[in-house]
């Protein structure tokens, strides 16, 4: 469970795996912004579920954005964050209980 929390190294995995998975940025300070080729991005904590620290300024569309929404959430939040492109749809989330999918819960973020 701890690994699917951390969003980066869960993307590393499944990228390593063959999964194609969205391009992130793991981001533990300002001085570390990348700097980025396409735009809109989200920016999100990096080890927060259930859309704990994503608002509607978490879409950024220039770096200006980009480096308020970390600032903000380096602050709060006092652990990294992740820049992901952005991609446009609903989000769901899928939990699996148990072994494989004998019991799960199926439900939009």
């Amino acid at each position: 469970m701890t690994l699917c929390r951390h969003k980066f190294h869960t993307n590393r995995l499944l990228s390593g795996m063959g999964f194609k998975v969205l391009d992130a940025y793991y981001v533990h300070s300002l001085q570390e912004i990348p700097i980025l080729q396409t735009y809109p991005v989200i920016v999100k904590p990096n080890e927060e579920s259930d859309s704990l620290g994503i608002s509607e300024s978490s879409g950024c569309i220039n770096m200006s954005d980009v480096k308020e929404k970390i600032s903000y959430l380096l602050s709060i939040f006092q652990q990294p964050v992740i820049i992901e492109e952005y991609i446009p749809g609903e989000e769901w989330k899928i939990a699996v209980i148990g072994k494989w999918a004998q019991r799960s819960r199926i439900r939009r973020s």
